[in-house]
């Protein structure tokens, strides 16, 4: 498959990797506009190939996105996913090659971006594209989808730790939980091996501590949370609104509740006035 991706358009890629049809259309029709070399030209000015190695990878891709702006194509709305997908082709395919990664861990961790279009489509009623303020992550070797979830590198003043985060397609089943965590744990020790003994961070509305209290115990966002030692709450974070009513700004006593963690947590809303992210550990121990 990947053998094609030194010649093909980034057209070509996108519909590999699953995006719907009607973004293709958009990229199609942005690709016989742009002149590609010279879009390669401002990716490449742009520190695009320093993107994948950089140690500050958001400040490589603000260079990339003022080189566009210069160049005058952020008026499309399409542009920023196309720009991403060519620095995927013609560079991030090349550094995972030249580590030795697997093409199949590329191709599961790019297909966040046919899942983030699509992700729009159930919020907002059509397919857009809106985060390449997150997406460089997976350009710079920093992200990874290993299994059901998502690994991503990280450091702090004193640490290298390893943060987990949960896509919207993720399949939360505690085998599946357990084979992906097994797989990253080994994967990441082979090929980053300064995170052979980092500890699995993660943040998350599935994590606040007040979960068990409303969900049953077969619950798989309590099983998911059980693996973890809850070190802090962050009470402002309205993470919970985006994921679980679809981005929805309505008043807390308009949002649906045709689900029942929609019915809990709106209840919760009502009676304690927030329901923010809980910080947590995963204990390997538990898995």
């Amino acid at each position: 498959m990947y053998s094609l991706f030194a010649e093909c358009s980034v057209v070509v890629f996108a519909a590999s990797l699953g995006m719907p049809r009607e973004a293709c259309a958009a990229l199609s029709e942005l690709d016989e506009r742009i002149n590609s070399s010279s879009l390669l030209g401002v990716v490449s000015q742009s520190h695009g190939r320093e993107l994948v190695i950089s140690k500050n990878p958001e400040r490589e891709w603000n260079r990339i996105k003022q080189s566009i702006h210069e160049s005058g194509e952020d008026k499309n709305p399409w542009i920023y996913l196309y720009a991403m997908l060519f620095i995927a082709l013609h560079f991030t395919l090349p550094a995972y090659r030249k580590r030795g990664l697997e093409d199949e861990i590329f191709t599961d961790t790019m297909r966040a971006f046919p899942r983030f279009v699509c992700e729009n489509k159930k919020r907002y009623g059509n397919y857009s594209f809106d985060r390449e303020f997150w997406a460089y992550r997976q350009l710079a070797l920093r992200i990874f989808r290993i299994g059901t979830l998502e690994y991503e590198l990280s450091k702090d003043k004193q640490n290298a730790y390893i943060s987990i985060h949960i896509p919207s397609d993720a399949d939360l089943l505690p085998e599946s939980v357990s084979t992906s965590v097994h797989s990253a744990k080994e994967w990441i020790s082979n090929y980053f091996p300064d995170y052979r003994d980092a500890l699995l961070r993660c943040e998350s509305w599935m994590l606040n501590p007040v979960l068990p209290y409303f969900l049953t115990n077969e619950s798989k966002i309590v099983s998911f949370q059980r693996l973890f030692d809850i070190t802090a709450v962050n009470p402002d974070s309205e993470d919970w609104r985006e994921w679980v009513f679809d981005g929805s700004s309505l008043p807390i006593e308009l949002l649906p509740e045709d689900t029942s963690l929609r019915k809990a947590i709106k209840r919760h809303m009502r009676e304690k006035g927030e329901f923010g992210n809980g910080v947590g550990v995963m204990m390997l121990d538990r898995i």
